[in-house]
């Protein structure tokens, strides 16, 4: 199996048809580097990942590209060689235009792009990095339905950030408005989502963040020893989720401000 951390990219503005290339490209550049190799019938890195990275390469005054091609027997022998597709998914970003982003290094994949990104989109939570984008998650999974040859598709990352409120009605909507997303693919467009993991349990150490942005459904007090943990009023959300097979009504998930919480 394989699981890939996606970022979804779509064009700032729908009818530009130049962001609307370039999105593609991201997501063939972000997504497609890891699953064109195994889920297409023709194998290997996408072609405009090869023809990107040749020409920056070429910029660069290097006497070849940076990207090593699979040979005729890696590509035969990495095709179908997982028996699902396994996403993690968090947010969205979204493509301005043409050229080199200000936050990609040289050389980089982000730099390859050849395109401008921003991340001024959607909700906030907790986290600079993760914008709340229901929508791009549904538009993710069709393109991997359409990509991909219609693959299983298990979800096997997928949440929201807050500074560690019990009351967590941000991450309750975060994940009502997602796994309607999830719903709405499945039921409307015949996406074969086989199964969804919330990220995550109890609250973790987050890579540079520490403890400063809270996943869990379960609050944990790091200044415990013990490391007590004490669930959030999204357990009582999942718990009626698994229950009833359906997404919970209940006027308790609903946050009286109308809002997103991000701090306790």
């Amino acid at each position: 199996m394989i699981s890939i951390n996606a970022i979804w990219y779509e064009p700032s503005d729908p009818s530009n048809a130049e962001q609307v290339a370039l999105a593609e490209v991201a997501n063939q550049f972000k997504f497609g580097w890891f699953a064109h190799p195994i889920f297409t019938a023709e194998g290997g890195y996408p072609a405009v990942m090869i023809e990107n990275v040749a020409q920056q390469s070429a910029a660069e005054g290097l006497p070849k590209p940076r990207l090593e091609q699979f040979d005729d027997y890696w590509i035969q022998r990495i095709k179908g060689t997982s028996d699902f597709l396994g996403i993690n998914h968090y947010t969205t970003h979204l493509i301005t235009g043409a050229g080199v982003d200000p936050i990609a290094k040289s050389p980089s994949w982000l730099k390859d792009i050849g395109a401008v990104t921003t991340m001024d989109v959607g909700g906030e939570s907790a986290s600079e990095w993760l914008r709340i984008v229901p929508t791009g998650f549904a538009n993710l999974l069709r393109w991997c339905k359409s990509s991909y040859n219609d693959p299983p598709i298990y979800i096997t990352e997928n949440g929201c950030s807050d500074r560690g409120t019990l009351e967590d009605y941000g991450r309750i909507k975060y994940f009502n408005d997602y796994l309607t997303e999830i719903l709405n693919v499945i039921y409307e467009d015949g996406v074969k989502v086989l199964g969804y993991t919330a990220w995550t349990l109890m609250d973790n150490f987050e890579w540079r963040a520490g403890f400063s942005e809270r996943f869990g459904l379960y609050y944990v007090d790091i200044t415990d020893p013990a490391r007590p943990r004490t669930p959030k009023l999204s357990v009582e959300y999942f718990k009626q989720l698994i229950a009833n097979r359906e997404l919970p009504q209940d006027d308790r998930f609903k946050d009286p401000a109308h809002k997103y919480k991000t701090e306790l």
